[in-house]
């Protein structure tokens, strides 16, 4: 198998594990979401994997949409890992994790975008706008992928529809905004969506 594919099966099996199925796997993530690496390096699909300590590092450093996020525990040589958002599971400190945005702290994007396709837009106007489908939050982008204004993460480079969002507006009606570290602009929505 070469490099790639197998990278591509670590960041997958990553993502399923950090985002979706610690807790089911026996995982505790700490208030900003990290995991000890041993053990995710002992969950079944990635031991499966025979994946590495410098595997992991290569993943985390290489991957195009900086989805994790890797750092030396304070009192030893051990790592923790985690997914940098993206998250199905509820964390505790969540808010650790991204940085509000308001108006009062001026750091609203210049554009919010989210990429969907034809197929789903009947969907998302019959309920009322975009939702968060499963996850914690809508994710967005700062930029276009078509465009080639350096979007990194936040929407997909295949993705058909492109919808631009009033962020402002929506933040003087009550919608909350956060930005993640790796710059995916994110949001829970309302009520309605």
């Amino acid at each position: 198998m070469d490099a790639t594919k197998r990278d591509t099966q670590i960041s997958r099996a990553l993502s399923r594990l950090l985002r979706h199925q610690a807790e089911k796997a026996g995982i505790k993530l700490d208030s900003e979401g990290f995991a000890p690496l041993n053990e995710v390096l002992a969950w079944g699909p990635i031991r499966s994997l025979g994946v590495t300590v410098d595997d992991i590092q290569r993943v985390v450093e290489t991957n195009d949409k900086k989805r994790y996020g890797l750092k030396r525990t304070p009192s030893s040589s051990t790592y923790l890992i985690r997914a940098n958002q993206g998250h199905s599971i509820k964390l505790e400190g969540s808010s650790s994790l991204l940085t509000p945005i308001s108006l009062e702290a001026d750091n609203v994007p210049a554009r919010v975008l989210h990429g969907t396709y034809f197929a789903f837009w009947p969907a998302i106007e019959a309920s009322g706008g975009l939702r968060p489908m499963g996850r914690n939050h809508v994710h967005c982008s700062t930029g276009d992928p078509d465009e080639d204004e350096g979007v990194v993460s936040g929407m997909r480079r295949d993705a058909e529809l492109v919808v631009e969002i009033d962020v402002e507006g929506s933040l003087r009606d009550g919608v909350g905004w956060w930005i993640s570290e790796n710059g995916v602009v994110l949001t829970a929505g309302d009520g309605d969506g």
